[in-house]
């Protein structure tokens, strides 16, 4: 007799307990998961995984399964299901259509509307990123605000006409020059140099230091610029001094000069006797290419 009650007793408890694991697994069936996304849409199912980054996997109800990453999502609530009417809850399940989409097409299948919101938001973020590049792409390249910059440069003076108030002479020169000094701003550069000019017609070497300053008309790589120098002549005949204005324009590093240049030269004449000074002006067209760096 013990023994059967006790069987009893064991049994009724086996009963119990699977009765209320039942009750508990409904309970846990009326519940699902529901993803708000950022985009304003949301998906009704089971999450089946979420990473540490934010990125969850959700079965729907129709055993769709769809991954979205951490910044997709805004937030993941419960709620209870109405199973009574499986109709009504797969048009629950069902997330709204894309801008511009057909509700009544897509009203049944969520894959579709899923799948046509996720190909619309694609397309918004890449023109979004081609209107960027394009941006970028038109903004020009400019030189820095402000920056050390450097020149060197070769030249050429054809035809130099000298006048000393007795006699002329033609003759041509060569230069090279190297100009340093600071961008003061988008537009303006002031610095300083060397440079050496050799007279053809004399065989006489100079060197001049100089003061340099230069103005871009437009903050970019590609420009017409204006060029003003003014410094001295140190020869072995005696010295002078010299002035220049120049027109030119950059590509890129590359810049190609034209101007004028007036220089006074002053010799000492001696002889056997006496010494006196001997001044010439020289004029001349000047031609320049120059590459520079820096301040860009």
């Amino acid at each position: 007799m013990k023994k059967i009650l006790f069987i009893l007793i064991i049994t009724v408890m086996s009963a119990a307990v699977a009765v209320a694991q039942n009750k508990n697994k409904n309970n846990n069936d009326n519940r699902r998961d529901v993803i708000y996304l950022q985009s304003g849409s949301t998906v009704k199912g089971q999450v089946i995984d979420k990473k540490a980054d934010g990125t969850v996997r959700v079965r729907t109800g129709d055993g769709h399964i769809y991954q979205f990453e951490g910044k997709e999502v805004q937030r993941i609530e419960k709620e209870e299901t109405k199973t009574h009417n499986p109709s009504q809850q797969q048009q629950n399940d069902t997330p709204p259509p894309p801008i511009g989409g057909n509700r009544n097409r897509n009203r049944h299948n969520p894959n579709r509307a899923i799948s046509q919101q996720n190909q619309y938001q694609s397309r918004q973020s890449d023109r979004h990123q081609t209107y960027k590049n394009k941006q970028k792409d038109k903004s020009p390249i400019t030189f820095a605000s402000e920056g050390y910059r450097w020149f060197v440069e070769a030249g050429f003076l054809p035809g130099v006409t000298c006048s000393d108030g007795y006699d002329e002479e033609f003759t041509s020169r060569i230069l090279g020059a190297t100009t340093h000094g600071y961008q003061m701003s988008e537009y303006t550069f002031l610095g300083g140099g060397i440079g050496v000019q050799y007279m053809l017609h004399r065989k006489e070497v100079a060197v001049m230091p100089y003061i340099d300053f230069r103005y871009d008309f437009y903050a970019e790589l590609n420009s017409p610029f204006l060029n003003a120098r003014a410094g001295g002549y140190i020869h072995n005949g005696g010295s002078g001094g010299f002035f220049n204005a120049c027109v030119g324009y950059h590509f890129s590093r590359v810049s190609l000069t034209a101007g004028y240049e007036l220089a006074p030269y002053k010799y000492l004449t001696t002889s056997a006797k006496s010494f006196y000074e001997d001044t010439k002006y020289y004029s001349s067209f000047l031609i320049k290419v120059s590459m520079d760096w820096g301040g860009r």
